[in-house]
């Protein structure tokens, strides 16, 4: 199957959100993933330290979902589903990053795009 990486670098100390240029289509399954990598202002962050990351999206219709981020030594790994998908336009996502004794940090806020698919589910 064909299948899609989309790299994205996230901030912790700029917060300014990201305009990505990541765009999927309406309800597309298995086959998109997000690579997060992470950086503290110019320096990307030692991935050691976090126990656990989320990342929070809104969809195009308002509705907030809430996922487990797969953590590997150099980045953080989200596959997108079509819980994320099913509503057209402007997705804004966040992710949370979680240490040992229940500290958390934000990072600066990123959009996608899910254009719509005019074939439906043929």
């Amino acid at each position: 199957m064909i299948t899609r990486q989309f790299n994205v670098m996230l901030d912790t100390m700029n917060l300014s959100p990201l305009q990505s240029n990541i765009t999927v289509t309406q309800n597309d399954k298995d086959v998109d993933t997000l690579i997060i990598k992470v950086k503290k202002g110019e320096d990307e962050i030692d991935y050691e330290e976090i126990d656990h990351a989320k990342i929070v999206f809104e969809t195009g219709n308002k509705t907030v979902i809430t996922k487990d981020l797969e953590k590997a030594s150099d980045r953080f790994t989200c596959g997108l589903e079509t819980e994320e998908t099913s509503f057209p336009g402007a997705v804004l996502a966040i992710v949370h990053l979680y240490g040992a004794l229940g500290e958390r940090i934000a990072t600066a806020k990123f959009t996608f795009t899910v254009e719509r698919d005019l074939g439906g589910s043929l």
